[in-house]
C-alpha cells in the first residue's frame, strides 16, 4: 500500500500555487459582492425585462465574436488574393468585407444601445427602490408617483439621445462604406 504523505513542492511551484489560490479567493469574493449588487434587480418585478435584455446583450456579444472570426477568415483570403494577384477573388473579398463590416457595425451599435438601456432601467429601478425604502416611514405612498414620473422622463430623454447618437453612427458608417466603394471602383 502506498503512503499518502504529501511530497514537498519546489519553492517556485509552491509560491505560484499559493498565488493562484489567492487570486481564486479574490475572484470568488468579487463575484459574491457583484451578485449581491445585481441579484435584487434581476429578481425584482422587472426581472423578465432585465433578464431578456441581458440575454440579448450576451447574444450580441457572441455575434460580435463570430463576426471577428469571419473577419479573421476574410483577412486570410483577402491577403492570399493580393499575394497571388487574383483580381476576381480580390474584388469578391472586398464585397464580402462590406457585408461583414455592415453587420458588425449593426451588432456593435445595438449592443451599445441595449447595454445603455439596461443600465438606465437598472438605475431607474434602484433609485425608485432605494427611495421608497428610505422614505417609506416618513412619507405616504402617494408621494412616490412624482418620483416614478421623473425617472420615466429621464429614461425617455436618454432613449431619445441614444437614438440620435445611433443615427449619427449609422450615417457615419454608411458614409465610410459608400466612400470606400467609390474609391475601390
Amino acid at each position: 500500500m502506498t503512503s499518502l504523505t504529501p511530497t514537498r513542492l519546489p519553492a517556485g511551484l509552491h509560491n505560484a500555487l499559493q498565488s493562484a489560490r489567492q487570486k481564486v479567493a479574490g475572484f470568488t469574493t468579487f463575484m459574491r459582492r457583484a451578485w449581491a449588487l445585481a441579484a435584487p434587480y434581476f429578481m425584482s418585478e422587472k426581472k423578465w425585462y432585465a433578464r431578456g435584455m441581458l440575454a440579448a446583450i450576451i447574444v450580441l456579444n457572441l455575434g460580435a465574436v463570430y463576426m471577428l472570426v469571419l473577419l479573421n477568415d476574410w483577412n486570410r483570403l483577402f491577403y492570399d488574393a493580393l499575394q497571388n494577384r487574383d483580381a476576381e477573388v480580390f474584388w469578391f473579398q472586398l464585397q464580402r468585407f462590406m457585408g461583414i463590416a455592415f453587420v458588425f457595425i449593426l451588432i456593435a451599435v445595438y449592443r451599445f444601445y441595449l447595454t445603455q438601456l439596461l443600465e438606465m432601467r437598472w438605475r431607474e429601478w434602484m433609485t425608485t427602490s432605494y427611495a421608497k425604502r428610505w422614505l417609506s416611514d416618513l412619507l405616504p405612498s402617494s408621494l412616490f408617483a412624482p418620483l416614478e414620473r421623473f425617472n420615466s422622463s429621464q429614461l425617455s430623454l436618454h432613449s431619445q439621445s441614444n437614438s440620435i447618437s445611433c443615427s449619427n453612427i449609422a450615417a457615419t458608417s454608411s458614409s465610410l462604406i459608400s466612400k470606400s466603394a467609390i474609391i475601390s471602383a
